[in-house]
């Protein structure tokens, strides 16, 4: 009897412990709920779910469960509603096995309460409560987090995260398929034409420094240009595909030749411009046959130290290299390489051929766009002003910028000879060679601003390291001149060294319209004007002398301040009890504490640099 009653008693709480079995949430991405009666509750990470919980999981969704009894992960990808018992017999998911030490791992991520989340059709993303990314985790791992664990351990932890970005990849292109929509365009915006001031020889008859007394000069406001320097990265790490057998495809980008793998034998080709043919051709671009191309390029963006612009540049030679100029295949591949790599890309289409936009962080000068989501979206050609366009997201995706931050490793392709010495200082004098090739890529930079603010784009400018080539050539000469020079001295040096050393001339008369250079293509080009001596001069000061500048922007004209680290007589900006003296690479002949004669302060603009 007692053993009867103990077999009933078992029978009866068999179901009620299959149906007590739990699981946590580790990951969710897309729509998925739990249901209760009539109510639905989005699901979350590391909550817990028993067998017997009603679970929805939306198309295009998929919920990860870790079972820590069974020690195995469980992927529902089937979208539809059931127990969560039923669900997870289902054939179609993805179980894998794992060891205590990666249950332990998941826990501790979980705990974190991190989740994947579709915000919204267009959005796919990881999100965290301190802001912690999927990406960010991904490269704590290649920098040595786990580099103490079982080479086992790690590669599984690898293949979450390369498998994380193979659904994203697969759930961006599903709504490739769907997602157009119609938007107009706005017409390009003009650059402003300044009116330059004609350049002034300075009359030093009864004006000498000494006498000059110090006079602190008003100003309209100050202009600080910031931006995170970091540049956008992929949301995962490319991995390398071993087992691929590919061909280099080889070209010269600005005189400095790269390789990149392609494998040729796929036969990728964009069939049409309607949006079945574009995701068709996605499909292709996907595989992973093109992780070695992707990776390949951004190893060219690391050892060439290419920015934003550069690299863009790159990608679509490249493409047009092996698929031909103007090819929706060029285009496709180059969006979908620059996308990989971390960049705001949207795809666009006239019916009749395919277009790649990109976001810019500055807006740029003469180039039509659309506006999506607050962001400025640009070509590298002229864009039809209505088209549809697929406005889906990448997760991590960030705008590019123009800044250059560092210098450009082209090859040498060196000009003739050129010297330049200053009037006053004999000793001062540089003999050096250019870069044709970075003067060539100089020449692609567009002109822009950050924000609505016009005065921002000169401190781009001035804010570009010189390269290292052209340190090479003038620096020890320099260096040579002001060795045993007070700070005044040394500066008075390189100021006149600019305003004598080179031939002034309007740039509506050379380029005809205002063109801001960089300082190295000041000594490249044989004419230059007001801004960029300043940008010039400013560049000298803080290299060689460590001093901080500005530049100050009078209507019609662009001077500078130097702040010193002693008293200096002469005018000067007070910057929050910072002294920055005037010094004019334009007003040919004055010292440093000299206005060029007709400037009005009370309209100045300072422009703080680096």
């Amino acid at each position: 009897m007692m053993k009867s009653l103990f077999v009933i008693i078992m029978i009866c709480l068999c179901p009620i412990t299959i149906n007590a079995q739990k699981y946590m949430v580790v990951r969710v991405a897309g729509s998925v709920f739990k249901v209760t009666g009539d109510s639905k509750q989005p699901i979350q990470t590391h909550q817990q779910l028993q067998a017997s919980d009603v679970v929805n999981i939306g198309t295009y969704s998929m919920l990860e469960l870790l079972d820590e009894k069974g020690k195995r992960t469980i992927r529902i990808k089937s979208p539809g509603q059931n127990n969560l018992k039923n669900m997870i017999s289902t054939k179609s998911n993805s179980i894998v096995e794992i060891s205590k030490q990666y249950i332990d791992y998941i826990k501790s991520k979980a705990s974190n309460q991190r989740q994947i989340a579709m915000s919204d059709p267009a959005t796919i993303t990881m999100q965290g409560i301190n802001g912690d990314s999927l990406y960010m985790d991904m490269f704590d791992v290649m920098n040595g987090q786990l580099e103490d664990e079982p080479m086992g351990f790690r590669q599984m932890v690898m293949h979450e995260y390369a498998d994380f970005r193979k659904q994203c990849i697969e759930q961006y292109i599903q709504f490739v398929r769907e997602s157009w929509q119609e938007y107009h365009g706005h017409p390009a915006e003009a650059l402003p034409q300044i009116k330059e001031v004609e350049p002034i020889e300075y009359d030093s008859q009864g004006n000498s420094l000494e006498e000059h007394a110090a006079i602190s000069l008003p100003f309209d406001k100050v202009i600080k240009v910031e931006e995170d320097g970091e540049q956008p990265k992929p949301m995962t790490r490319i991995p390398e595909v071993s087992s691929l057998s590919m061909s280099y495809n080889s070209f010269s980008f600005y005189g400095t030749s790269v390789r990149v793998r392609v494998n040729k034998s796929l036969n990728f080709r964009v069939m049409g411009v309607d949006e079945g043919k574009v995701a068709d051709a996605l499909v292709i671009l996907g595989k992973e046959d093109f992780d070695n191309t992707i990776r390949d390029c951004l190893e060219i963006r690391y050892e060439l130290q290419l920015s934003d612009w550069a690299y863009l540049l790159m990608l679509r030679q490249m493409a047009e290299q092996i698929y031909g100029e103007e090819t929706n295949e060029a285009t496709l591949l180059t969006a979908y390489v620059f996308m990989q790599s971390g960049y705001k890309v949207r795809l666009a289409s006239d019916k009749y051929r395919l277009y790649m936009l990109w976001a810019s962080k500055h807006h740029i000068y003469g180039k039509n766009y659309y506006e999506l989501n607050g962001d400025r979206y640009y070509s590298l050609e002229k864009l039809p002003m209505t088209m549809h366009i697929c406005n889906v997201s990448f997760p991590k995706e960030k705008s590019l910028s123009l800044l250059i931050p560092s210098e450009q490793l082209f090859n040498e392709n060196y000009t003739e000879t050129r010297t330049v010495h200053a009037s006053k200082y004999p000793d001062v004098s540089i003999s050096f060679q250019s870069n044709k090739n970075l003067m060539d890529f100089y020449n692609s930079y567009p002109s822009s601003k950050l924000g609505d603010d016009v005065m921002s784009r000169w401190a781009m400018y001035a804010n570009t390291p010189l390269q290292s080539k052209m340190k090479e050539q003038i620096y020890p000469a320099l260096q040579q001149a002001i060795q045993d020079c007070s700070e005044e001295e040394a500066v008075e040096k390189l100021l006149n060294l600019v305003q004598t050393g080179f031939v002034y001339e309007y740039d509506d008369r050379v380029w005809g319209e205002d063109r801001v250079f960089f300082a190295e293509e000041s000594l490249f080009y044989p004419f230059c004007d007001c801004e960029d001596r300043s940008i010039l001069f400013t560049r000298l000061v803080r290299d060689l002398c460590g001093l901080k500048c500005v530049l100050v922007y009078y209507p019609g004209h662009l001077a500078a301040g130097v702040s010193f680290s002693n008293h200096v007589q002469g005018d000067y900006i007070n910057l929050d009890g910072k002294y920055y003296t005037i010094a004019d690479p334009t007003f040919i002949g004055a010292p440093v504490g000299r206005t060029m004669t007709g400037m009005d302060n009370t309209s100045a603009i300072v422009i703080l640099l680096d």
